[in-house]
């Protein structure tokens, strides 16, 4: 049913190993796994001794043909004929029970193109305390015409996604000339044209791991991405600009009430501004952060996220 695409660069080993265990170890097992590496044979990181470990018919190891992130998940793509394309970036942790919450939800829920959830995220090197990451609040109180919008300020967690095949071939796949943003390129494709068929999981399904290596924080990634021709996807335009167009475009108040702009607003200005004061945070997060646990660090984030067991058991 699934084609579990991993592309891996040097990716430290431990977490390559654990990424695929994840993944070994669902609790539903109809998967095939396209592992695309774009390592060098001599790799330091000891990638490909790790790959060789795995005696499952299931994995395929593909030698990258081109380069960057896009290309390797286009590849892994055209190699698999499964209906459903799972994505699993080579650092990253599924729960167990993923591919068989997806599944149900993909069998009971007719059209759907898109899939994700919310995600565990740890920051290595600082106190291992989780935080929730890639969840949309309020999510269905936005107009569906409007939640490309909330996309294009607050990425979706890659490895959350699950996308069906025919609508991802239909639109095109990665855009290869891109890394860095190419992720949020290609949701925005699928929200603009199905913005009715892109659904959001309340539950934790995963976990994204910081460390050293990620590309956001690997600048020796960043420049050879650059020399090779392949860019990083900024925003040409200010959030208050292209809300501001947003309104003109959808009649303003005319059309939506001044609390629903506003709430709007506070969605995405609210996340972006704790992003921002994460950063330079001699602490290393801010409070509007909302921990997975439940503590009350101040969070403006208010649902509650279950965990997939819980969530599975709601819906059961």
């Amino acid at each position: 049913m699934f084609d579990v695409i991993m592309p891996t660069y040097q990716t430290p080993s431990p977490y390559l190993r654990e990424a695929i265990d994840s993944v070994l170890s669902q609790t539903y097992q109809d998967f095939q796994i396209y592992i695309c590496d774009g390592n060098m044979e001599d790799d330091p990181l000891g990638v490909q001794r790790i790959l060789t470990e795995y005696n499952d018919e299931r994995i395929h190891i593909l030698d990258q043909q081109g380069f960057g992130v896009s290309q390797a998940r286009n590849q892994a793509v055209k190699a698999g004929t499964n209906p459903y394309v799972a994505l699993l970036d080579a650092d990253d942790l599924w729960e167990p029970e993923k591919l068989e919450c997806y599944k149900s939800v993909l069998e009971n829920t007719p059209n759907l193109k898109m899939v994700w959830g919310a995600s565990k995220q740890i920051f290595e090197g600082q106190e291992e305390i989780e935080y929730r990451a890639g969840f949309f609040e309020g999510w269905e109180q936005t107009l569906p015409h409007h939640k490309w919008f909330r996309v294009y300020w607050h990425p979706i967690m890659t490895s959350t996604i699950v996308y069906e095949r025919n609508t991802l071939e239909e639109l095109g796949l990665w855009n290869e000339v891109a890394f860095m943003g190419e992720d949020t390129e290609l949701n925005l494709r699928f929200l603009l044209r199905y913005p009715l068929d892109c659904h959001q999981l309340n539950a934790y399904v995963g976990t994204y791991r910081w460390h050293p290596r990620s590309v956001r924080s690997n600048q020796p990634f960043y420049q050879e991405n650059m020399n090779a021709g392949i860019f990083a996807l900024g925003r040409p335009f200010s959030f208050p600009d292209m809300l501001e167009a947003l309104k003109h475009q959808d009649g303003g108040t005319e059309y939506h009430s001044e609390e629903y702009w506003n709430t709007l607003e506070s969605a995405i200005a609210d996340y972006r501004h704790g992003n921002n004061i994460e950063l330079a945070s001699e602490e290393g997060h801010d409070y509007v952060l909302k921990r997975v646990d439940g503590l009350d660090i101040g969070s403006l984030q208010q649902e509650d996220t279950p965990s997939l067991s819980e969530f599975m058991e709601m819906k059961a």
